[in-house]
């Protein structure tokens, strides 16, 4: 704890001296997105042998080289990845739309290192994740699109993250009209696809979230509760942050926004309990406000102080609530994951928790 202060303190320091008087000076760049600055892949299940490992994908993705087609592993498995919009897309009844979360590196820094949190090039490892967890089921006919966000400018899933997720979305839609778009999110990622949901025209559209953000004021009381520990410090991350030119605070309002997501949009969202990145009784009181605007809201919390914040399908019992819902939707789905008296139970369990935290963690492993 002592270390995670002392980085907190250094960050704070660093934001004041550096950061906020250079943001004043700086002007936003014009940004238009598009194929290949998003790095937009096609992936498909695939017949062919690997090519390469996911790494090694990632590393031609952050040097600029994306190959026009590379095939990989995952879970014995093999699937292609396709620079840009693929043909396939036209003619798939399902389309997954991976929308990451925040990635804060810049470089590959070594081997050992989680390349999930590579600006360019994570949206391949985001993928991967999501097909081993039994989140995104590939088939013949079903596929999956995923991009990389522009990280280098933070704002916090407002107009600059909107764009990215918006102009694949409708490049999606411009293919193919009537396919089931099902965007896997988590984090930053998922607060880009409520906002989505919220100000642009979706249709055929269903919402998986995973450690969902729902205002930048949320992540700054998780982190003062958290890791920093002093009273101050949320202001002071508060009124730092509305220096940053791509963030602006006046917009940082979603939950008022809930209330334009079309009501029957099926949303499925996770969330492990002491998140240090987002507060339980934050995301128990966005869900219920989301749920009073939309008639298809499913949530699932589970109590694991292993499973790091963006890593709740890592969790089985995740998979199975998810694998739940993809079959109540009519989605496609791992039957061998559906397991509907076990999630019932959990679900209880989850409401006991959102109530009364301390009781639901020595209930739980008896309703499990």
């Amino acid at each position: 704890m002592q270390a995670h202060r002392f980085r907190a303190y250094t960050i704070i320091a660093f934001f004041i001296v550096i950061i906020a008087p250079g943001a004043l000076l700086a002007r936003t760049p014009t940004f238009r997105p598009n194929t290949k600055n998003l790095n937009i892949m096609t992936v498909s299940h695939s017949t062919q042998s690997p090519e390469m490992s996911e790494c090694e994908l990632v590393k031609k993705i952050y040097r600029r080289r994306i190959p026009k087609k590379a095939v990989i592993a995952i879970e014995g498995r093999n699937y292609c990845y396709r620079a840009g919009l693929d043909s396939s897309i036209k003619n798939a009844p399902h389309i997954y739309l991976l929308s990451r979360g925040y990635a804060k590196r810049k470089r590959i820094t070594g081997p050992g290192k989680d390349e999930h949190f590579i600006r360019s090039g994570g949206c391949v490892i985001h993928t991967r994740d999501r097909i081993a967890q039994n989140v995104v089921h590939l088939s013949d006919t079903t596929v999956a699109v995923t991009f990389d966000y522009k990280d280098g400018y933070v704002n916090f899933g407002q107009k600059r993250d909107l764009s990215c997720l918006r102009y694949v979305y409708d490049a999606i839609r411009a293919l193919n009209p009537s396919a089931q778009i099902i965007i896997v999110s988590e984090c930053l990622g998922a607060k880009v696809a409520l906002e989505l949901a919220a100000q642009h025209p979706i249709t055929n559209t269903t919402i998986v979230l995973e450690s969902p953000f729902f205002q930048a004021t949320d992540l700054f009381d998780a982190m003062a509760h958290n890791y920093i520990g002093w009273s101050a410090s949320r202001s002071i991350l508060y009124w730092g942050t509305r220096f940053l030119c791509h963030y602006d605070y006046r917009q940082d309002d979603l939950p008022s926004r809930l209330k334009n997501i079309p009501k029957d949009t099926p949303i499925f969202a996770c969330h492990r309990n002491g998140d240090p990145l987002l507060l339980d009784t934050y995301f128990q009181t966005h869900i219920t406000s989301l749920s009073s605007c939309v008639s298809n809201v499913t949530s699932y919390r589970f109590n694991d102080i292993e499973t790091r914040h963006s890593s709740s399908f890592r969790w089985p019992g995740c998979q199975r609530a998810a694998n739940t819902f993809y079959k109540k939707h009519g989605l496609p789905h791992n039957e061998s994951m559906v397991m509907e008296p076990q999630v019932l139970s959990e679900s209880f369990a989850s409401y006991l928790a959102s109530a009364y935290d301390g009781i639901a963690q020595m209930i739980v492993p008896f309703l499990a």
